[in-house]
């Protein structure tokens, strides 16, 4: 007889216990809430239906019913009659009610022929008749006014305000002059019987048509990429912001530059926004009394510039605002005077793909005095000798039969950033692209007309010193150091493109016949006919033109390795036994070929016979 299964069953009764307890919790939070206003208490079961619908009032959310009611036994008796209660809260709105023009609705104090009372599925709680302005104003009726376009249903507050303006027809108060004006055919054409929306000229060119000085903007180097699109931005008519913006300045900007990058600005700290209520205190603070409003235009155009990232007059230069001089500032630099135009080497706009070790720390005075005179700059040691404290390989390099010219001078910040970089090494641009000095076109006889990539240097030359004519890697294919490179290249194109005699394993199976028998074991590595998998073609700072050491290019591809499989075996960091008078490390290879192999796993030897063990472990 099978055990009673009581497991699922108490688990069952434990979640059903969990749920009541959370209702009876939500219950009696709802009721303290709601403690005092007897009307709400009364009617408890119609707010739960007005829970039902997507918008609710807010003092009814608030379960604060007694807001608008009086009277528990007569729930029509209110606090105020008609528009006068709506006003109690929406105090701003009655303000301008007396200001300003007013829709005729809300005039005769009709709040409630547009809106629901308590809750509705419609924004700002409009009914349905309100939801539609086509229940009063038929859009035929309309034509004349809008220069006799038919106008779509649910356009309306693209133009107009709902209740008030300063303007007539209850237009946005900010808008184009010809609109407001009512010069429609500055811009449109005579409508048609079929009252569609026609323009006296495509896209862009109908704004130039009176914006002739942003359209010279678009001369400049850097042109923002929606230029030419200009209502991506722009209202063409009304608009409740400046500039006739369809959104707030920011918020226009992040519909392209995710507010998720730009909550924190792409220079570390940095605002992208300053609150109305605290921008002034803020800007004082940085020595700016104006209390202007501080946004992406404070330093980028809207348009186009001739500065990187579209930086405007001010944000090309951090010292617009932040005085160097100032005690913050020179504290964080080590008590520095920064150059103006050194900001952006450390405070960029992208990651460092690269960072001095001591600068990542915080540890400038590995580098610089820990006293400084008038802000100025001051290294522990001067030119190449400071670099050669923590860099003494560098230092061994002049010691090589070829060095650098650049090295043997010193010259490291002509190829190097000193605190971080956008690329790897802490290069520079010219570090960065050897092209900067030595022209490629220049160098095709020597690369048998090949014409070589910038990024393609460092695979065959070593950019400090070596000991092989013109800066050649130590290790390398034979061919190479005897420059006679047609037994692999035809002569190159005359785009100065790489042409083979032969195409992929083919081309180095000419000379590596060798391989080729072992390619033809019953076990085959599964790269090992795409040599360049784990060869380089023509140098290497590692035999056998691998590109790095044997185990870190076996772990490339066989990273969850971790342990030997044969539990307990090492497979690094020890003496293979066969070559203990050479000290010859244990590696993968020393059991394992990689290219073929008669057993499994690339073994050299049977591992199930003791075969395998044998070779290093002798009985």
């Amino acid at each position: 007889m099978k055990r009673p299964i009581l497991f699922p069953t108490f688990f069952l009764f434990f979640s059903f216990f969990l749920i009541l307890l959370s209702t009876i919790n939500y219950q009696l939070s709802t009721l303290y809430a709601a403690k005092g206003d007897k009307f709400y208490l009364q009617y408890t079961k119609s707010y739960e239906n007005f829970l039902q619908d997507k918008y609710i009032h807010k003092p009814v959310k608030e379960q604060n019913c007694s807001s608008c009611h009086r009277s528990v036994k007569t729930p029509k008796e209110l606090t105020a009659q008609g528009n006068q209660l709506c006003f109690t809260c929406h105090k701003s709105l009655a303000k301008e009610v007396k200001e300003k023009k007013v829709h005729s609705l809300l005039q005769g104090a009709e709040c409630l022929t547009c809106h629901q009372v308590h809750s509705g599925n419609n924004p700002s709680l409009l009914n349905d008749f309100g939801k539609d302005c086509t229940n009063c104003h038929d859009p035929n009726d309309t034509k004349k006014a809008h220069f006799g376009i038919f106008v779509k249903k649910g356009t309306c507050l693209s133009c107009h305000q709902a209740h008030t303006s300063s303007v007539g027809k209850l237009l946005i108060e900010t808008g184009h002059p010809m609109f407001l004006e009512g010069g429609c055919d500055a811009c449109h054409t005579a409508t048609g019987a079929d009252g569609k929306s026609k323009l006296n000229a495509k896209s862009e060119k109908l704004c130039f048509t009176c914006h002739a000085d942003t359209e010279e903007l678009g001369k400049k180097k850097v042109v923002h990429a929606v230029f030419s699109d200009c209502t991506f931005c722009h209202s063409g008519h009304v608009s409740k912001e400046k500039k006739l913006l369809l959104k707030k300045m920011n918020n226009i900007c992040y519909e392209c530059h995710l507010p998720e990058t730009f909550k924190e600005h792409p220079v570390p700290k940095h605002p992208v926004y300053f609150d109305e209520s605290t921008q002034k205190k803020k800007l004082t603070l940085q020595g700016d009394p104006s209390g202007r409003a501080f946004n992406c235009l404070s330093c980028h155009s809207a348009h186009a510039s001739d500065n990187q990232k579209m930086f405007n007059d001010t944000g090309k230069d951090c010292t617009n605002c932040h005085k160097v001089e100032e005690k913050k500032i020179t504290q964080a630099h080590a008590g520095i005077f920064v150059s103006r135009d050194k900001c952006f080497n450390c405070h960029n706009l992208r990651k460092p793909a690269s960072a001095h070790p001591d600068f990542a720390n915080k540890n400038c005075f590995a580098c610089h005095s820990a006293k400084t005179k008038e802000g100025k700059i001051e290294l522990v040691k001067t030119g190449k000798e400071l670099c050669y404290l923590c860099h003494p390989a560098i230092k061994e390099s002049l010691d090589k039969k070829y060095p650098h010219g650049i090295v043997k001078d010193g010259e490291c910040n002509t190829c190097h950033e000193v605190h971080s970089s956008l690329e790897r090494s802490l290069l520079n641009a010219t570090g960065n692209d050897c092209g900067t000095c030595h022209d490629p076109t220049d160098l095709k006889k020597p690369h048998f007309g090949i014409i070589a990539k910038k990024e393609s240097c460092t695979k065959c030359h070593n950019p400090h010193g070596s000991d092989k004519e013109k800066l050649l890697l130590t290790k390398g294919h034979p061919f190479i150091y005897d420059k006679t490179c047609d037994p692999c290249h035809q002569s190159s194109s005359a785009e100065g493109k790489v042409l083979l005699v032969a195409e992929g394993e083919k081309l180095c199976l000419m000379c590596h016949g060798d391989i080729e028998e072992v390619l033809k074991k019953k076990f085959v590595h599964r790269v090992a006919k795409e040599c360049t998998s784990c060869h380089l073609a023509h140098l290497s700072n590692f035999s056998k033109l691998l590109p790095k050491s044997g185990e870190r290019l076996c772990y490339d591809c066989h990273s969850t390795v971790g342990e030997h499989p044969i539990r307990g075996h090492p497979i690094r960091g020890v003496i293979d036994l066969r070559f203990s008078k050479e000290k010859k490390p244990l590696t993968c290879i020393s059991c394992h070929n990689p290219h073929g192999a008669d057993y499994d796993g690339l073994l050299f030897a049977d591992y199930g016979g003791g075969e395998l063990c044998a070779s290093c472990h002798k009985k």
